[in-house]
């Protein structure tokens, strides 16, 4: 079977994979038991990702919860690369297999209510407008969205936004943590596009397998865009997630609506961010000009420009 994978997240103790078949139908492979890192890795020691096709030995398999889409891998048979997909033919399968319609003809009912009318467990919608994603660091990094299709926003059974345990994002979130030096970032829409350099956002979810509280909760299982946004996934910073860490990502009350005006939270991030751009900016013209001086056996320079004297460095 020739699958174009879509999703490769974070799980309970391992990863999970996704993606769609020829004819654009949902796959989730599996084997017997969690899917470890070491299983989602080719003989070259290159990792399955996002937006290639490979092919798989696969057979249909029992559904688990509203799981239907699983297909339990053929562990004798290896998986092989066969392609990495180009702008226009993800943006075309995207836009093929996005059900924006679904929600838009659904108003009131949330998107895991959704699901399981359907009785399904994956579904890509597209494009949507990102109203904010909240980005933070402990153990482990998290990364939540706010989505919406028009006015409808998508949120989870708690009325909330949804947890990303795409690998790829999360590596994304972590590194531009550590850029700008803080634990916790707030971004809206524009500051992500801006961030990813991209124009428009398709996004994977999917329902866990595993009842928590009485149900099975929605999770962004891949951030997908066009162009395609670069950024090398972290696999070897790997952490498994813990039970009940992602069980408080997904299913905790709502919080009690913040004080402080949101906008005025949206606007110090924001400066934040463009703060520290230019702090670094600042550090890496400072260095250059410090070489200069040492390649000129220069050991102070005054120069004066705009009001600013820059003296010894």
């Amino acid at each position: 079977m020739e699958l174009t994978i879509l999703a490769v997240t974070k799980r309970e103790y391992g990863v999970c994979i996704a993606g769609v078949d020829e004819k654009l139908n949902w796959v989730r492979p599996i084997k017997n038991r969690i899917l470890v890192l070491n299983d989602i890795k080719l003989n070259n020691r290159i990792y399955l990702s996002n937006s290639c096709a490979y092919n798989f030995s696969v057979k249909k398999a029992g559904s688990k919860g509203y799981q239907i889409e699983n297909y339990l891998i053929d562990e004798k048979e290896p998986i092989s690369y066969l392609k990495r997909l180009g702008d226009a033919e993800r943006n075309k399968i995207f836009s093929t297999l996005s059900e924006n319609s679904l929600v838009t003809s659904n108003p009131d009912l949330d998107i895991c209510k959704l699901l399981k009318e359907k009785n399904r467990s994956l579904i890509l919608l597209g494009p949507v407008t990102i109203d904010s994603v909240e980005i933070s660091l402990d153990d482990n990094v998290h990364a939540r969205f706010d989505f919406s299709i028009g006015q409808i926003k998508i949120k989870n059974q708690s009325l909330r936004s949804l947890p990303c345990t795409d690998l790829k994002f999360l590596s994304f979130a972590k590194d531009l943590l550590d850029e700008q030096n803080t634990s916790y970032l707030r971004l809206n829409g524009q500051d992500l596009k801006d961030l990813l350099k991209v124009e428009k956002f398709f996004i994977a979810i999917g329902l866990t397998a595993e009842l928590y509280k009485g149900d099975y909760w929605p999770m962004v299982l891949g951030i997908h865009t066009i162009p395609e946004y670069t950024q090398k996934t972290n696999y070897d910073n790997f952490f498994p997630i813990e039970g009940e860490l992602i069980k408080k990502d997904i299913a905790i009350p709502s919080p009690k609506k913040d004080k402080l005006d949101q906008e005025l939270i949206d606007n110090y991030y924001r400066i934040k961010v463009e703060l520290n751009k230019l702090i670094k900016r600042e550090k890496e013209l400072k260095e250059r000009i410090k070489t200069e001086m040492i390649n000129n056996g220069i050991s102070k320079y005054n120069t004066e420009k705009n009001g600013y004297i820059l003296q010894e460095i």
